[in-house]
C-alpha cells in the first residue's frame, strides 16, 4: 500500500510560494520543484507497464529512470527549503535592523521629552516657586521679627502684582499698628492723668 499524498495541497503551496515573491529565487526554485515532481510522477506511471513487460528490465528502469528523477525532485526540494530558510534569515536580520533603527528615534524623543520636562521644572522653580518662597520668607520675617517687608524682583506678571499687594498690606499693617500704639499711649496718659 502506498502512503497518502495530498497532491492538491502540495501544488497550492508551490503556487503560494511563486505568488508571494514572483521575481525572487524562491519562485524559480518552486517552478523547478513543480517540473521535477511532474517528471517523477510521469515516470512513476510507467511502473505498471514495466512490471507486466517481459522485455523491460525492472532493475535498470528503476535505477536509470525512476531514481534519477526522484533524486532530482529531492535535490530541488532541498534547494527550495534552503532558499526559503536563507530568505527568512535575511528577513529576520532586516527586521532586527529596522527594529533597532525604529527604537533610536523613540529613545531620542523620550530623552528630549525628559529634557523639556527638566527645563520646564527649572523655569517654574526659578520664575514662580522661588519668588513665592521668598515672598513667604519676607512675610514671615515681618510677622515674627518685625522686620520690614523688603523683597523685590523684576517682572510684570501676577506674581509681581501679588508681591506689590503684600508690600502694601504690610505697610498698611505697620501704619495701623503705629496708630493703635499711639492710641493706646494716649489712653494710658488720660487714665494716668
Amino acid at each position: 500500500m502506498l502512503p497518502g499524498f495530498d497532491e492538491t495541497s502540495f501544488s497550492s503551496r508551490l503556487d503560494s510560494l511563486r505568488s508571494s515573491a514572483p521575481n525572487s529565487i524562491v519562485a524559480h526554485l518552486a517552478d523547478s520543484v513543480q517540473y521535477a515532481y511532474a517528471a517523477y510522477m510521469l515516470t512513476s506511471l510507467e511502473l505498471e507497464d514495466v512490471l507486466v513487460s517481459d522485455f523491460i528490465d525492472t532493475r535498470s528502469w528503476y535505477f536509470e529512470r525512476l531514481q534519477p528523477r526522484y533524486n532530482r525532485l529531492r535535490h530541488d526540494i532541498d534547494t527550495l527549503s534552503n532558499a526559503i530558510y536563507d530568505e527568512l534569515e535575511n528577513n529576520s536580520v532586516t527586521f532586527q535592523g529596522a527594529f533597532y533603527r525604529s527604537i533610536i528615534p523613540g529613545m531620542v524623543a523620550v530623552a528630549v521629552g525628559l529634557l523639556l520636562v527638566v527645563m520646564l521644572m527649572f523655569f517654574l522653580e526659578s520664575n514662580y516657586i522661588k519668588p513665592v518662597y521668598r515672598i513667604l520668607g519676607s512675610l514671615g520675617n515681618y510677622r515674627n521679627f518685625g522686620r520690614d517687608y523688603n523683597y523685590n524682583f523684576d517682572g510684570d506678571d501676577q506674581l509681581n502684582d501679588l508681591n506689590t499687594s503684600v508690600r502694601e498690606l504690610t505697610e498698611e499693617n505697620k501704619n495701623l499698628r503705629k496708630r493703635i500704639s499711639a492710641m493706646k499711649r494716649s489712653f494710658r496718659k488720660k487714665d494716668n492723668a
